[in-house]
């Protein structure tokens, strides 16, 4: 069998080249992975200080007898409990006073909320929790005849979620779409952003940052001013030690 060396080695140079091109498509594969792998370790390590901060800040690092027994709620607990306390046909006897509170706390933070609060008394007001709405579900929909309410509740660190747009642009284009559907007038509808991080705000503009701790202070002072306050010692009793849990959580 004879052999052409000019054609072996051609082969053998084109099979360098092919070596070489492979190597370098895997040496750039594995730059441009350690590149983004890093990237990604360096938002992790953010966030890490960030949430550290906070509890070094909230002295959240200090003895937890909640945590210990187990007892540490969810975003979705709170926003159950949350939303009991702030419908007036719950058995707390409060009436309408949580919410109305709660409004007065933002009311000069943004024209529509005095504007909601003069028909309270009038409202038939219904809750409704994690309300459907196609791409997006607002935690807490406060809906009446003359006003609607979404909250968006987020516990400590919590952050919006994203798929076409910011969660709470979602739920504003939602709620100007509802409105205009049951007749209710854009002056009458309110976004609230509610967190623990006193300066966190929502990526819409139209949706207002709300702190748990002006949520607990607002439904105290319903609490304060309840004409059943002492013939409902036991609820109250009950409520309030929520509202402490919840303002340290």
């Amino acid at each position: 069998m004879e052999f052409d060396l000019v054609q072996i080695e051609r082969l053998l140079i084109d099979f360098r080249d092919l070596q070489n091109s492979i190597l370098y498509r895997a040496e750039k594969s594995l730059k441009d992975f350690i590149e983004i792998y890093r990237q990604h370790l360096d938002e992790k390590v953010h966030s890490a200080k960030k949430v550290l901060k906070i509890f070094n800040e909230k002295k959240l690092h200090h003895y937890d007898l909640f945590r210990i027994a187990g007892l540490t709620p969810t975003e979705n607990q709170l926003s159950d409990a949350l939303a009991s306390l702030l419908n007036p046909k719950s058995a707390h006897k409060l009436g309408i006073e949580p919410l109305r509170n709660v409004l007065s706390t933002i009311e000069n933070r943004h024209k529509n909320v005095s504007a909601i609060i003069s028909t309270l008394d009038s409202a038939e007001v219904q809750i409704i929790r994690e309300y459907h709405l196609g791409d997006t579900i607002p935690d807490i929909a406060i809906i009446s005849d003359k006003f609607i309410i979404f909250i968006e509740n987020k516990i400590r660190g919590g952050s919006e979620t994203y798929s076409t747009a910011p969660q709470t642009e979602r739920q504003w284009k939602k709620l100007l779409k509802m409105g205009k559907m049951k007749g209710i007038k854009e002056q009458y509808l309110l976004g609230i952003f509610l967190s623990p991080e006193e300066d966190k705000y929502p990526l819409e503009n139209n949706f207002i940052p709300m702190s748990v701790s002006k949520v607990v202070m607002a439904i105290k002072k319903a609490i304060v001013n309840s004409e059943h306050r002492a013939t409902n010692s036991d609820t109250i009793t009950n409520i309030e030690c929520f509202l402490n849990y919840y303002n340290w959580f």
